[in-house]
């Protein structure tokens, strides 16, 4: 049996929670059914990733995820993993609220991990790993799939980040990022029948 994961449910208001200290932010109006709604909150993501990959807490995080793994240079296959595994231990899995979609500001999981109760679900994951991964030059891609229904309408029901780097003899792999699937080891990826990636650079 198959655990179906909620990704933008239809017509769910957006919010978003803002950094320490800032209010949650309800973005006007409802998320549009299906697969629109899918795409306008990856939309969002990729906007948050981009506008918080440069920030300082960010990048340090993320070169301190490096250093402790003792990531070699050049090694952008070991980068994207271990920013993947760091996420994958550190953020518990939680659903959003019944009726809205939130999507958490990387700098707010990054106060939560400091505090050790960072929470999220598959989108906050995909968007804190994004984001950590745009800090050091690598180039993520967001993954959204269906786990039953094949028809191109039909609203996602998951969504994690895959991207395409080098190891150190220069060949290239494909590389998936799912960080709420804690049974398994980072990089692995549960079967599904569909699914579109969408650039989050």
């Amino acid at each position: 049996m198959k655990t179906v994961l909620p990704f933008s449910q239809l017509g769910q208001a957006l919010q978003l929670q803002a950094g320490p200290g800032q209010p949650t932010v309800t973005l006007q109006g409802k998320l549009p059914d299906g697969k629109a709604g899918n795409m306008k909150t990856v939309a969002l993501m990729k906007k948050l990733a981009l506008a918080r990959a440069g920030d300082a807490k960010v990048r340090g995080l993320a070169l301190s995820i490096l250093q402790a793994q003792g990531i070699a240079s050049h090694d952008r296959m070991g980068e994207a993993l271990a920013i993947g595994d760091y996420v994958h231990r550190k953020v518990r899995y939680v659903k959003d609220p019944v009726g809205v979609e939130l999507l958490t500001d990387p700098l707010t999981l990054i106060e939560q991990v400091h505090r050790g109760v960072a929470q999220g679900d598959c989108d906050d994951m995909a968007l804190f790993i994004a984001t950590l991964m745009l800090a050091v030059g690598l180039k993520p891609y967001f993954r959204m799939v269906r786990y039953t229904g094949k028809d191109h309408s039909t609203p996602f029901q998951h969504i994690y980040v895959v991207c395409y780097e080098q190891d150190l003899t220069r060949k290239e792999y494909r590389i998936v990022l799912d960080a709420i699937l804690k049974d398994q080891p980072i990089g692995s990826e549960v079967e599904h029948e569909s699914g579109e990636e969408v650039p989050a650079f």
